[in-house]
């Protein structure tokens, strides 16, 4: 599934800059409405489910590649999505800001680089 992520991140950066400009600039409380829905049966929920889930690894990989956020070896895209889910339903005060700000927060916090 990580390669979902890298390949979201890859298609964004090919696409024109408008629509980069505004996946990058995303609000917390846009990816919430895709993350809240730990996944059902029907096609929505299935594609919500895999839009959070490749936000999520693109946004981890992301930083870790600039050394904001340390993952340990063996960590699955499973739990990089509960980690950022888990601070957006933890912080709902905070999902107006930009997502990629909370990502950091939520990765920095459970795996910090040494």
């Amino acid at each position: 599934m990580r390669l979902f992520g890298i390949l979201l991140v890859l298609a964004l950066w090919a696409s024109p800059a408008d629509a980069q400009e505004r996946w990058i600039h995303q609000r917390g409380n846009v990816v919430w409405d895709y993350c809240k829905n730990e996944g059902g049966l029907s096609w929505e929920d299935g594609v919500s489910w895999g839009f959070c889930l490749g936000t999520a690894t693109a946004f981890a990989d992301a930083l870790e590649s600039m050394g904001q956020a340390c993952q340990p070896l063996g960590t699955t895209d499973q739990q990089v999505r509960n980690v950022f889910v888990k601070y957006l339903k933890d912080h709902p005060e905070e999902r107006h800001e930009v997502a990629v700000d909370l990502a950091y927060r939520a990765f920095a916090e459970v795996w910090p680089c040494p």
